[in-house]
Parts: C-alpha cells; sequence; structure tokens
C-alpha cells in the first residue's frame, strides 16, 4: 500500500542550515521502506527524483537529475559514493 507523506531534510553546509520540506510516496515491501519524492534546487534547475530504501541495517539513497548519486550506508559495510554535480564529481 502506497502512502502520501510529507517529507523533511534538514543538512547543513558551509553556508548554514538547509531544509527541504516537500511531498512524496512511502510504502512497504519485504521488511523494506521505500520513499520516492522530488526537489527542485532552483526554480531553473531540473527536477531531481529521489528513492530512499532502507531497514534496520543500511540506507541507501539514490538521486537522478541535475545531481547524479547513489549512497549507501551501511552498519556493517564501509562503502564508497561518487555524488555527481554539474560542477563535478564529488567522492
Amino acid at each position: 500500500m502506497t502512502k502520501d507523506v510529507v517529507i523533511t531534510i534538514v543538512g547543513s553546509q558551509s553556508e548554514g542550515e538547509i531544509e527541504l520540506t516537500t511531498v512524496g510516496n512511502y510504502y512497504n515491501k519485504d521488511d523494506k521502506h521505500y520513499v520516492f519524492y522530488e526537489e527542485t534546487p532552483d526554480a531553473s534547475s531540473i527536477p531531481i527524483k529521489n528513492k530512499l530504501i532502507f531497514d534496520d541495517k543500511s540506507f541507501e539513497m539514490t538521486k537522478k537529475g541535475s545531481v547524479t548519486s547513489t549512497m549507501i550506508f551501511d552498519k556493517e559495510k564501509i562503502t564508497q559514493s561518487t555524488y555527481q554535480t554539474p560542477f563535478g564529481p564529488i567522492r
């Protein structure tokens, strides 16, 4: 069953704290949680489609659009990711 949800993400950068509030969809399948939402960093940007998949051991965030990335955080593994931005990659 898919549910409409309100998502608030808070982060910090050198310029200060950033907060994003948007709507998305949530569902649970095979003991994993899935959240899908879009964000537009500014009016002239291509929307970024985001997918979150998580359970009690890992968290995966995939972004597609003007920013492209797949970041995996796992309690039992060390992972490495590349965050592709319009200004170049962040590794």
